[in-house]
């Protein structure tokens, strides 16, 4: 497999898609940057998680593998 796996535990497909979300940490140290390589089924699942008290820095995207 050229690239990467999918992110899921117990997944070995290869990586279709990245998830990026970009959210305040809970305990106030700062702005979380997170990417999550995911196979296309898995994709389907990905959802915004952190939208509690979330700020204008908020970020989430789902987009294609970025193949070179």
């Amino acid at each position: 497999m050229t690239g990467p796996e999918c992110h899921r535990r117990g997944c070995d497909r290869a990586a279709a898609f990245v998830a990026r979300e970009r959210y305040a940490e809970e305990t106030g140290a700062g702005i979380v940057d997170a990417e999550a390589y995911l196979c296309q089924a898995h994709a389907r699942e990905e959802s915004p998680a952190n939208l509690d008290e979330s700020t204008p820095e908020y970020r989430f995207v789902v987009e294609p593998v970025d193949e070179k």
